[in-house]
């Protein structure tokens, strides 16, 4: 199954359910998911343009970026731009999260392991986002503004391709009906 939207790139905040979308969309659609953030990619400019070389080379790809950085002919060659924006107590329990499943052993593809340093980084950046970083990235994407897409849940973009499915939601359980006349906690009126 092809998705709509060939290349895709998913930016926001850390913590705003970027890697969860791309991983969903990646085993649905058989399209390699890249993450741009990844630690291995460091800032060695040389390593970081074989990278966009090796992922514009294929015709489909999903990638997570938190800003534009130095990878504006990704942006450029992409088809649909997502930019997700949650709430900061949601993407900061994400975060926690994530941290807390990585001391357990739980691998995430492109994060580096549990270091509290870092835990402390990256809920500064989350912090600062809002203020600092997306008011630039807006800025920087205005050149994409045909292919940029707002969204504030990211399962916003699941929807967008037909891939999330809602919870089920649990039986609902009746309440008593009440006998006229009676109140149900002071008895007898």
């Amino acid at each position: 199954m092809t998705p709509p939207a060939r290349r895709i790139v998913l930016v926001g905040p850390p913590g705003s359910g970027k890697s969860y979308v791309a991983q969903r969309l990646s085993e649905r659609f058989g399209v390699p998911w890249h993450d741009l953030n990844d630690h291995r990619l460091g800032d060695l400019r040389a390593l970081q343009i074989a990278y966009q070389r090796e992922v514009l080379a294929h015709p489909r790809w999903i990638c997570e970026h938190v800003t534009l950085g130095p990878w504006r002919a990704i942006y450029q060659a992409a088809d649909r731009i997502y930019l997700i924006q949650p709430r900061v107590c949601l993407r900061d329990a994400r975060i926690l999260m994530r941290h807390w499943q990585k001391l357990r052993g739980i691998p995430f593809k492109g994060h580096p392991p549990p270091r509290w340093p870092l835990l402390a980084r990256v809920l500064r950046i989350n912090h600062r986002y809002d203020r600092f970083i997306y008011p630039q990235l807006v800025n920087d994407l205005a050149d994409f503004s045909r292919r940029v897409v707002r969204v504030r849940r990211n399962t916003d973009v699941l929807r967008d391709f037909g891939v999330f499915t809602p919870p089920a939601r649990p039986a609902r359980i009746r309440s008593l009906k009440r006998r006229p006349g009676r109140h149900p906690q002071r008895g007898r009126r």
